[in-house]
């Protein structure tokens, strides 16, 4: 019998929670396979925990933690440290999971693979779907790596993977991080292993939800207190533990971000004089690794130039 944790951080989330919860506990389980569902409240003050109360007496393997507020990096930690499955997996709570998710991944649990990375479609506010996201077959760690770093479609989110629990022995989210620290997490889990049995699996699992609101967040979020562009902070951190192999491809998915940020600025107009000047000496200092890293293909390394030379072609291709 296998065990799989899915651990769910929250912060008022009364909008979302229950869509959450029933994409869990409706699941049909595979006869060999027990699910803990393993919620962290991180200080909510809307009341979102109230809604899990009928959950928990209904369902013995729904867990809730109520914590003070300190991040989703904080929450994540103690929901690893409450975990008890062989395998954990990851949800943020405006999200859910497709109804075949645990019966898809139970196959290659069996078979002993460590670490699965899954398909996963991105939806609007409506729940349409607005893009399918497949990763290609993955054949080493250090492949896994560059494909975090550059691609989407695999990307370093931690909700579309599942974690064998004893890679994650004394392995922690990074506190001082709140932009890309997920993919931190990743990149430090895979510097520390230079094997590990990795599965993709093209079928689609997880639903991320986009919306405006989130994206406008983000603009809004892009700088600490200090004025330090997050994602600078982030990639620089990424870069003190990588190995030469991958120095130029992080160096080159910083350029990317600044370049798209600087686009996206030119219809959200939420960025000062100053941030949009900070943002475009990162897409500056970052240019050459990105023209010159061979895993960016022509079409895409022309797009985000001319995004970061003339960030309006952004507003007008959208527009056309």
């Amino acid at each position: 019998m296998m065990k799989i944790s899915v651990i769910i951080p929250f912060y008022n989330a009364k909008s979302c929670i229950i869509r959450n919860i029933e994409s869990l506990v409706n699941q049909v389980l595979p006869d060999d396979i027990q699910l803990e569902i393993v919620y962290v409240n991180d200080g909510s003050t809307d009341g979102s925990e109230l809604l899990l109360e009928p959950y928990q007496e209904r369902y013995s393997n729904v867990f809730v933690y109520t914590i003070a507020n300190q991040g989703v990096s904080n929450a994540r930690n103690v929901g690893l440290a409450n975990a008890q499955g062989d395998f954990v997996a990851f949800c943020d709570v405006d999200d859910y999971f497709l109804p075949n998710y645990f019966f898809s991944i139970s196959a290659p649990l069996r078979d002993g693979f460590d670490l699965l990375v899954l398909g996963y479609q991105t939806v609007d506010g409506e729940l349409r779907c607005c893009k399918k996201s497949v990763p290609r077959q993955i054949a080493s760690v250090l492949q896994l790596k560059k494909e975090m770093i550059l691609n989407d479609d695999v990307g370093g989110f931690v909700w579309n993977k599942v974690y064998r629990k004893s890679i994650l022995k004394n392995h922690l989210f990074r506190k001082d991080l709140s932009i890309c620290e997920d993919l931190y997490f990743n990149i430090e889990l895979l510097m520390r292993y230079s094997s590990l049995k990795i599965k993709t699996c093209d079928e689609i699992l997880y639903s991320y939800v986009e919306n405006d609101m989130s994206a406008s967040r983000l603009y809004q979020n892009l700088f600490d207190s200090n004025g330090n562009f997050k994602y600078e902070t982030t990639f620089c951190a990424i870069m003190e533990i990588v190995d030469k192999s991958l120095f130029r491809h992080t160096k080159a998915k910083l350029f990317a971000i600044s370049s798209s940020i600087l686009a996206g600025n030119v219809q959200k107009k939420s960025l000062t004089q100053m941030q949009v000047k900070s943002v475009r000496r990162v897409a500056r200092d970052n240019i050459g690794s990105f023209l010159f890293c061979s895993s960016i293909s022509i079409k895409k390394k022309i797009t985000f130039v001319l995004y970061y030379v003339f960030p309006i072609l952004k507003k007008i291709r959208r527009m056309i």
